[in-house]
């Protein structure tokens, strides 16, 4: 099983290579957000470049919330320019500042993105009627909601990376907000197992305590 890390945007370059660098001790591959919940950030087609001089692979998301066609053509182009090789479009949550645009839909925005050569993934999750999403036919699924692994099972035919969420006592606040499944550091071991038939990758994320990523990918690369 592949083991990819999420490295949360940031402005700062120093940040941004500095736990770059930490995350490669443990990986090849770190999935980037878009401004998650609607914040201000660096974009992460740019920490996604940063990354890649860095010599891992980065999977890009796009905020689709916030652009109509044109400027998400140009970030495509920009990433496309800049060499990265995976986008994940997706709608975002609400902006903080600013208005929403919702000019594009994620499946009229997949097509898009094959048009310039990305390999391109989606969001599902499982609790919602992911059968319509998987009508999308994107390369690659980033699971959500993941409760039971062995539901898993009827995603057997479809290349599935879930998100492992770990709560500690530094995020506990943060992930009880964003109301989806989380793992202690106790039992991220027997989570990973339990998955290890059904996929071929996860992504591993710590919200709000990437020194308690960090640990877990130590953890995990002692298996």
């Amino acid at each position: 099983m592949r083991i990819i890390a999420e490295l949360p945007p940031s402005t700062s370059r120093r940040v941004v290579v500095s736990r770059a660098k930490a995350l490669s001790d443990y990986v090849d591959m770190v999935d980037i957000p878009d401004s998650p919940g609607g914040r201000p950030s660096a974009h992460a087609i740019a920490v996604a470049y940063v990354v890649k001089e860095i010599g891992l692979t980065p999977i890009a998301h796009i905020r689709l919330r916030d652009l109509n066609e044109l400027a998400y053509r140009s970030l495509l182009g920009a990433a496309r320019l800049l060499g990265l090789e995976y986008v994940v479009p997706l709608s975002g949550d609400l902006p903080s500042v600013g208005r929403p645009v919702d000019h594009l839909t994620t499946e009229e925005a997949v097509p898009i993105a094959r048009e310039y050569g990305f390999r391109v993934g989606v969001l599902l999750s499982m609790r919602r009627n992911y059968a319509e999403r998987l009508k999308i036919g994107a390369d690659f699924y980033l699971v959500l909601n993941l409760v039971d692994p062995k539901s898993l099972e009827r995603l057997a035919a479809f290349d599935v990376y879930p998100y492992v969420l770990l709560r500690t006592e530094r995020n506990a606040g943060l992930v009880e907000r964003l109301k989806q499944p989380a793992v202690g550091l106790d039992s991220l071991r027997r989570y990973i197992e339990a998955l290890d038939p059904y996929v071929k990758a996860v992504v591993i994320s710590a919200p709000g305590d990437f020194e308690a990523e960090l640990s877990a990918l130590a953890l995990l690369a002692k298996r």
